[in-house]
């Protein structure tokens, strides 16, 4: 499982735009979520949305709370004792209850 955000900048970066100018690294952000294996990708797992925001920082809009309600959504479509893979993007772990302090 991986995602793949892009912006103009990164498209730039990687050689992917066809103008002559660097553009600029903020603007809005197309977010992509999807989950597959070697036999391909697992049905209705795509979560794709353009960020509503031109701040540069889509983590508002890709969060712990987004990637958990999809997360949630495609674990029934996963094959009986599938291995999950993830990289450790801030929102792959965020703590659901937050555990009491002594102060």
């Amino acid at each position: 499982m991986d995602e793949t955000i892009k912006s103009k900048k990164d498209a730039f970066l990687r050689g992917l735009t066809t103008g002559p100018a660097n553009p600029r690294g903020k603007g809005k952000r197309l977010i992509v979520l999807h989950i597959g294996s070697a036999a391909g990708f697992v049905p209705d797992g795509l979560l794709c949305f353009e960020s509503k925001t031109d701040t540069g920082d889509y983590h508002d809009e890709m969060n712990g709370n987004t990637f958990l309600e999809w997360f949630k959504n495609i674990l029934p479509s996963l094959e009986d004792n599938a291995v999950i893979v993830m990289d450790n993007a801030p929102y792959h772990s965020v703590k659901l209850e937050k555990l009491p302090n002594t102060s």
